[in-house]
């Protein structure tokens, strides 16, 4: 016997969403190494710990967003323009030696806001997740056996 109803997932299946996260990461990884072959690994620590952290941070919302198309859509229209304005500028320094650090300022500014967007959009999501956590274990003990408490 078969149910009337059956649930259906938030998650929409895509077949191409599992590419469009490894292209999308593997382009920001590589736009995030040409900004450090401009600038050097060897800035500081508390450099490297906090602008990079806050550059790969647009990761964190892609693989989050791994299952929604349109979620991957909105996150990759940002990394693109990035990725295609590093790579340009970094062409330009490692092939013809030109210093392009005035006219590259608009990518490193594009590149800080999206992080640090997305560091708050981390944040929220983090702690959204934290309230339901709590929510659940508080409620739990209270609810009937018909909701899975005891």
């Amino acid at each position: 016997m078969t149910p009337i109803s059956s649930e259906k997932h938030e998650v929409t299946d895509c077949r191409w969403c599992g590419a469009a996260v490894l292209a999308l990461c593997f382009a920001h990884i590589l736009t995030i190494g040409a900004m450090a072959y401009q600038v050097g690994w060897l800035s500081g620590p508390e450099f490297v710990l906090v602008n990079y952290g806050v550059w790969i941070s647009p990761l964190l919302i892609v693989l989050l967003s791994r299952n929604r198309p349109l979620l991957l859509f909105l996150c990759a229209i940002p990394i693109l323009v990035m990725f295609a304005g590093h790579m340009y500028y970094f062409w330009q320094h490692y092939m013809h030696d030109i210093n392009v650090i005035r006219t590259s300022e608009w990518v490193w500014y594009l590149t800080t806001l999206t992080g640090g967007l997305t560091v708050g959009l981390v944040a929220v999501f983090l702690l959204f997740l934290i309230i339901k956590a709590v929510v659940y274990l508080i409620v739990r003990p209270f609810s009937g056996p018909e909701a899975g408490g005891k």
